[in-house]
């Protein structure tokens, strides 16, 4: 997905510092050294997390949370959230697509 986004968006130019990264956010132990590597170099964080609250474990979620909470830095978290009954109702539309995806 960021190699999606850093192809589509080549030619744009953003007003901040802009850092994507790809990682697996449920790796707890990779998430919070990324967390604690940019706190160092940043003052004023937005963390972006579009399209992955679906994924993640209630207790996933809620880990993401805290470490994200903990950062002296990360004043913003921007994410999306599904509730489990628009979930279902994505699943239904979508119906075999959804499944051949590899989605919840």
């Amino acid at each position: 997905m960021v190699e999606y986004k850093e192809a589509r968006l080549a030619d744009e130019r953003s007003a901040c510092r802009l850092d994507r990264v790809a990682i697996d956010l449920a790796d707890r132990a990779a998430h919070i050294a990324l967390f604690e590597r940019v706190s160092r170099r940043a003052n004023n964080v937005l963390a972006l997390s579009e399209g992955l609250m679906t994924y993640l474990s209630e207790d996933e979620a809620g880990e993401l949370a805290l470490d994200l909470s903990r950062q002296r830095s990360f004043g913003k978290w921007a994410l999306d959230l599904s509730s489990p009954g628009l979930l279902a109702l994505a699943q239904a539309q979508m119906g075999g697509s959804w499944i051949l995806a590899g989605l919840p």
